[in-house]
């Protein structure tokens, strides 16, 4: 917009890596090891499957 030329993601490279979940996944599609994670779709959710210690 304002005519400086940006060499930075784009904008939908940004929303990946901010999006821990997805990137995670992302990453373990390509065959990258990443620690176990769970994503929890709701507060109702019941957390008896999460192993602890387990960080927030």
């Amino acid at each position: 917009m304002l005519g400086i030329p940006y060499t930075g993601s784009t904008p939908e490279g940004h929303a990946v890596a901010l999006d821990k979940g997805l990137t995670k996944i992302i990453a373990e599609h390509y065959g990258i090891k990443t620690p176990d994670f769970w994503i929890f779709k709701s507060p109702e959710e019941y957390f008896e499957k999460v192993k602890l210690p387990a960080s927030l």
